[in-house]
């Protein structure tokens, strides 16, 4: 008699794995959005977006040989309801047959014999931090970026950071500590990056993060939940020049509500604009703001944030996203021919011209 494997869960639960998933594949490439199962300890999820990999480790179950795949979209079929309700999976022959007490859903010929990926492992620790460092770092350094640009890890003075540099701004912000001095890691593509900080924003249950490393990838475990991410051997070109600089960063603290106001204002009138920055003429203490685009102009004056000899040129809606991330205020420093904005743990870098 053929043997049927089972895994039950409550919608509520699924539809948390499956936003992370969701989240992580993306929407640029449907051949990604499928969830895999496979036999790893127990009953294995995973999912790619050609990457990173994500893995979620379901429940235990008897050992199968094989995987199954069923497309993300047609579990949208089972997702809506009452939240507690009980969902069932079984995985017979090559089918899978998900339902409820009042519903059916059969996946047909999803089983096949051969990984369509390589399962990762050899991962040695590099450091632990909070689930929340780790996201809102990495979506301040890759806020600025843009396809084929990319984001990098690096291990500079016992620290993790993650940089991201485009266009006359740079982000660098501290993941965490680590007992390692020194490690060149690499570098993700932009929309890699973008799926991370998603995927990661819907772990809510767990609160620390292992970060490891096994020469080609970076491991991101939290739970059940574990990230593995392909690295590029290289980094973003200055990275190791703001780094260096970050230990000079001592400025005043300085409210940045009216400069990031008219910002948003620059951003409304052209989204994709070109915006410069300079000392208003005979008003020391007023900036100019300004916006020049085919068909307009945009000006406005605001309190000055400090000395500012030269220009800043950047595109505003790099400029707007990452200032927004940093909050109402920060230090304003100048330090090798660059502005720079602190919060804590993050620092934004402004080419002065």
């Amino acid at each position: 008699m053929e043997e049927r494997l089972s895994w039950k869960i409550t919608r509520e639960e699924l539809r948390k794995i499956y936003r992370t998933f969701d989240k992580l594949t993306g929407t640029v490439e449907p051949s990604y959005r499928v969830l895999h199962f496979f036999y790893r300890d127990g009953l294995t999820l995973f999912a790619t977006d050609g990457v990173a990999k994500l893995e979620f480790l379901a429940s235990e179950m008897p050992s199968f040989d094989g995987i199954y795949s069923i497309p993300l979209n047609d579990l949208k079929v089972v997702l809506q309801g009452q939240r507690n309700e009980q969902i069932t999976f079984e995985f017979s022959g090559k089918n899978v047959n998900i339902f409820t007490e009042s519903e059916f859903l059969q996946v047909r010929n999803a089983q096949r014999s051969d990984f369509p990926f390589h399962v990762s492992n050899g991962f040695e620790d590099i450091c632990r931090v909070f689930l929340t460092s780790f996201q809102e770092s990495l979506d301040f350094a890759s806020v600025v970026l843009e396809e084929p640009e990319n984001a990098g890890f690096v291990i500079f003075d016992n620290a993790m950071y993650v940089v991201g540099i485009s266009h006359n701004v740079g982000c660098v912000a501290k993941v965490g500590n680590t007992e390692l001095d020194r490690l060149f890691l690499g570098e993700v593509p932009y929309v890699t990056a973008r799926h991370l900080v998603k995927s990661l924003s819907e772990i809510q249950e767990q609160n620390r993060l292992t970060i490891g490393f096994n020469g080609d990838e970076i491991s991101l475990t939290c739970g059940r939940f574990a990230y593995h991410v392909m690295l590029e051997p290289s980094l973003p070109r200055s990275t190791t020049r703001l780094l260096k600089l970050i230990s000079s960063v001592n400025g005043e603290e300085m409210d940045l509500r009216e400069l990031l106001a008219t910002l948003k204002k620059a951003y409304t009138f052209h989204p994709r604009g070109v915006v410069r920055i300079m000392r208003a003429r005979g008003s020391p203490d007023r900036w100019q703001v300004s916006m020049q685009i085919a068909t307009g102009l945009y000006v406005s004056k605001i309190r000055s944030l400090g000395e500012l000899d030269g220009v800043l040129i950047t595109e505003v809606h790099r400029l707007r996203s990452a200032m927004m991330r940093l909050g109402n205020s920060a230090r304003i420093s100048h330090v090798g021919g660059s502005m720079v904005l602190s919060a804590g743990d993050k620092h934004l870098f402004l080419a002065i011209r």
